[in-house]
């Protein structure tokens, strides 16, 4: 068991320079002392308010790659952390960008006016598909040539090192979620009061239920794409309104034995795991 620590904390600072470690110091410890309540106090009020709809930070969705269309051009701004999850309103899932590519999340430098940009769109994701599936030279790829304008080559190379980790991880593992790679990595407890699944891949769902990459992964969902892997492990950070009322009204009905008339939707991955909970109460 000694070694096993040893060699967890050595495995965790291994490559990582001084603004690697004040990072994940800042996130890990600092940002959860303040946002983990939070996200605990926002669950119960959710509780509360939506009862058997109530959507669960913990849970884990497995949704089709090929199914997400669109990826956010920054972080959700309108949430002051990303620990839990979040119900929103409003028209940020109409939000989207048909035609102009992007680089990178940020890269107009304004996270006020979040946009919808096509999957097919985003540079920094063709451009991983590109690398590994097609054995494109990164130095050749459109993110790291653009990239150059507004970035260092060291920060560029630093991204391909990532990448290559996560890649190669995913070829001897298979694409597991954040709670089976704290097993297959030894670490069989999780970060004190955080769970190892609010670090999967963040999407969001609109209002028709349409599901949407965040910010949150885009690494580990391009290699996926690019590793033709069909589906993947996700937490949905954010719900709009009008789709947790579409939960909600599902829920009821199941509940009082009624018919559903929704049937589309029955389909829909984050309805089926809402009436898998409801039948182990």
């Amino acid at each position: 068991m000694v070694w096993n620590h040893r060699k967890l904390f050595l495995n965790f600072f291994k490559d990582k320079d001084l603004t690697d470690l004040l990072n994940s110091f800042y996130k890990y410890v600092l940002l959860s002392i303040f946002t983990l309540p939070k996200a605990h106090l926002r669950h119960l009020i959710h509780k509360i308010k939506w009862g058997a709809a109530a959507p669960n930070p913990y849970e884990v969705l497995y949704v089709k790659t090929d199914d997400i269309k669109y990826v956010t051009t920054s972080d959700f701004p309108y949430i002051k952390s990303k620990d839990g999850t979040y119900i929103k309103g409003g028209c940020w899932d109409r939000r989207k960008r048909e035609s102009k590519e992007v680089l990178d999340a940020f890269d107009e430098n304004n996270e006020e006016i979040m946009e919808l940009v096509k999957i097919k769109n985003y540079m920094l994701i063709k451009s991983i598909i590109n690398y590994i599936k097609y054995d494109v030279c990164w130095k050749k790829t459109n993110f790291y040539l653009n990239g150059l304008n507004q970035r260092s080559k060291n920060y560029l190379e630093k991204r391909k090192k990532n990448i290559d980790r996560l890649n190669n991880q995913i070829q001897k593992y298979g694409f597991k979620s954040q709670r089976q790679l704290n097993i297959i990595n030894g670490r069989t407890k999780p970060r004190p009061f955080r769970p190892p699944e609010w670090d999967e891949i963040l999407v969001l769902i609109g209002r028709n239920g349409e599901v949407f990459l965040e910010n949150g992964g885009r690494h580990r969902f391009s290699i996926a794409k690019a590793n033709d892997i069909k589906k993947i492990p996700v937490r949905v950070l954010v719900r709009h309104k009008n789709w947790q009322e579409k939960r909600n009204k599902i829920a009821k009905n199941y509940q009082n034995n009624q018919s559903i008339k929704r049937v589309g939707l029955l389909s829909h991955t984050d309805i089926q795991n809402m009436i898998k909970n409801i039948k182990k109460k």
